[in-house]
């Protein structure tokens, strides 16, 4: 039986990592302590590393998007402001028009002069 560890990774590759658990619980590799054991307890190790470092990129790409989607409603909030700002303007000169119509009208009627 061949000690060249990668032959047996792939070995664990192929048979998967719930099997080489049971594998190992039911000792199919040897005693724990035996190179076979140490050499799929080793394999999980990296298998655990993997997913570890997986979830830590989709936790970095999860940042991203957060960040990029705080940026645009950022944007939109200033956008937003800017748009209510026009507005405010516009409806301060509509009341100022509105104004001098009502004051037009009552110097009209004050004079006798119908609108």
């Amino acid at each position: 039986m061949s000690k060249d560890p990668e032959l047996h990774f792939a070995e664990f590759d192929q048979t998967g990592e719930e099997q080489v658990r049971l594998n190992l619980a039911a000792k199919n590799y040897g005693q724990p302590d035996g190179w076979k054991a140490r050499l799929a307890e080793e394999w999980l190790r990296s298998i655990e590393a993997s997913r570890i470092d997986l979830s830590q990129s989709e936790q970095m790409d999860l940042a991203r998007r957060a960040t990029k989607a705080a940026e645009e409603a950022a944007t939109s909030a200033r956008l937003a402001n800017t748009l209510a700002k026009t507005a405010n303007k516009i409806a301060k000169v509509a009341a100022l028009m509105a104004a001098l119509a009502i004051a037009l009208t009552i110097w009209g009627l004050l004079h006798g002069e119908a609108p």
